[in-house]
């Protein structure tokens, strides 16, 4: 049924307006405007995020790489020191763990489905598995 193969439409509507994104060529640009109160921090409670993330992405044997190319907030570059491949390392193992976490629990039919997911020649490729 078409509920179990997409339960993000509420998740999805939640980001209208507050979330664009284009390709071009294989780099993913996603301009955003998101409060910061998940972040465990009572600076931030407050705050939001309005900016500019560029990528690229893929999803290939159950895991998602991000390559952080570009992250602008408020008009301003977020320096390159921050995106160092140590970051990027870190960041995609946490997103991995906790999306195989979730997952499970969730018995997630839609992406049990997906074989590969990627940016190419400003197009979003996606393989399915055969069932």
């Amino acid at each position: 049924p078409r509920s179990t193969l997409f339960p993000y439409t509420t998740l999805f509507r939640s980001a209208r307006g507050r979330a664009h994104f284009a390709i071009a060529s294989s780099t993913i640009s996603l301009d955003l405007s998101v409060p910061l109160n998940s972040i465990p921090s009572k600076l931030l409670k407050t705050r939001w995020f309005n900016g500019r993330v560029q990528f690229g992405m893929s999803y290939v044997d159950d895991d998602f790489s991000f390559d952080v190319k570009s992250v602008e907030a408020n008009g301003h570059n977020v320096p390159r020191a921050f995106l160092s491949p140590e970051f990027s390392r870190s960041f995609n193992r946490s997103l991995n763990e906790s999306f195989h976490s979730q997952s499970r629990r969730n018995r997630d039919e839609f992406w049990s489905r997906l074989k590969m997911i990627t940016v190419q020649d400003g197009k979003l490729i996606v393989m399915t598995r055969a069932m």
